[in-house]
């Protein structure tokens, strides 16, 4: 259906077209024409023009001619002889005259030719033009009756095809409401296939597994990016809820190791909240994730154990900085920290210095007037 209506319509689009362009082209021939018309009214009246001058001229020149043939004879005026006379009465501007005038005569004639070459030529044009105007009022009366045959036809063609085009919706509707009722008839089987629970048996809680083993490798691409040793041994236990480095839980490990997991922890849950396009707070504040960078001879701690020292000389400080600037288009990150960042990150994060006493600068984050 959608063809033969497509096929109706282009038929019909091209009759349109071409009836327009046969229009166009007969109103700029009736121009022309037109054009014609007023040049051969207008070299008609200069015909007219010459005629009468033509006949001015040549009674001027027929006179002209009488009076110099009565030269040789008596005196009309006075009657005197030819051989008496003493006078001429202008014969010699007589003379003058009728050949100027002859000549003008002759010009005027040859001039007479040519225009009425020339004005033939036009009528020719004209006459062609004409005949090529009425064949285009022909073939435009011709158009209108083809395409006043063809509307009917591409009318129907096209209420057909709403009406198909109706049923079809309305088909597609149908079907939709099956495929519906067949998916909730297959969750209503499987959730009743499911096994209920037992009197006093406690309800599952936390997530499941598939999703604690993505968070986990969520964690563990966190720690690769801040460069973390032993990144690729990072899983998630899913009983202890805790991150845990080569079977080793986060709690068996020295206090700034721990506290670098904890912050992976925080980042990896907004980062796999970003991914998965899931709510969070739009922000995240992290205080003193990186607690091995302590000096152990002035921190209460005491000092560094072995995991820290390794930490310690690793530079996860500056990948940490950079990965957390990284976040910036989806989540406010504030770091509380202990110790300067690393110069490389000054451009990427905003560094507010806090001095714990008021009057030297910014003495806290929430510090209240003096």
């Amino acid at each position: 259906m959608p063809a033969r209506l497509q096929s109706a319509q282009n038929e019909l689009d091209g009759l349109v077209l071409e009836r327009r362009a046969t229009v166009d082209r007969c109103r700029e021939l009736q121009e022309r024409a037109g054009e014609l018309e007023v040049t051969l009214q207008r070299f008609a009246k200069l015909q007219a023009v010459n005629t009468s001058d033509l006949q001015r001229l040549q009674s001027i020149e027929e006179g002209g001619y009488v009076l110099v043939a009565m030269a040789g004879r008596d005196c009309p005026v006075c009657g005197a002889p030819p051989d008496g006379q003493k006078h001429n009465h202008a014969a010699d501007e007589i003379s003058m005259a009728h050949t100027a005038a002859a000549a003008e005569a002759r010009k005027i004639e040859r001039e007479q030719r040519e225009l009425a070459h020339v004005i033939a030529s036009l009528e020719a044009d004209a006459a062609g033009l004409r005949k090529t105007i009425a064949n285009l009022t022909t073939e435009t009366d011709n158009l209108d009756g083809s395409i006043q045959d063809l509307r009917p036809q591409e009318a129907s063609l096209r209420g057909s095809y709403e009406t198909y085009h109706s049923k079809r919706i309305d088909i597609l509707k149908v079907l939709d409401l099956y495929q519906r009722r067949a998916k909730l008839a297959a969750r209503r089987t499987e959730i009743g296939a499911t096994p209920t629970r037992r009197n006093g048996e406690p309800a599952p809680v936390g997530a499941d597994s598939t999703t604690m083993f993505n968070f986990g490798e969520t964690v563990k691409t966190v720690l690769k990016a801040w460069q973390f040793p032993d990144a690729d041994n990072v899983q998630f236990d899913g009983k202890a809820n805790d991150i845990t480095v080569a079977g080793k839980s986060r709690a068996a490990n020295g206090k700034g190791v721990r506290a670098v997991l904890h912050a992976a922890f925080n980042v990896a849950v907004i980062v796999h909240c970003i991914e998965n396009k899931l709510p969070h707070p739009g922000f995240l504040i992290l205080d003193t994730p990186l607690l091995t960078y302590r000096e152990p001879l002035t921190s209460k701690y005491g000092e560094l154990s072995k995991d820290e020292v390794e930490l310690k000389a690793s530079t996860l400080a500056e990948h940490f900085y950079k990965y957390l600037a990284s976040l910036k288009d989806h989540v406010q990150v504030v770091v509380i920290e202990n110790s300067d960042p690393p110069a490389a990150i000054s451009g990427s994060a905003r560094i507010e210095t806090f001095t714990g006493k008021r009057g030297n600068g910014q003495a806290g984050l929430l510090a209240g007037p003096a």
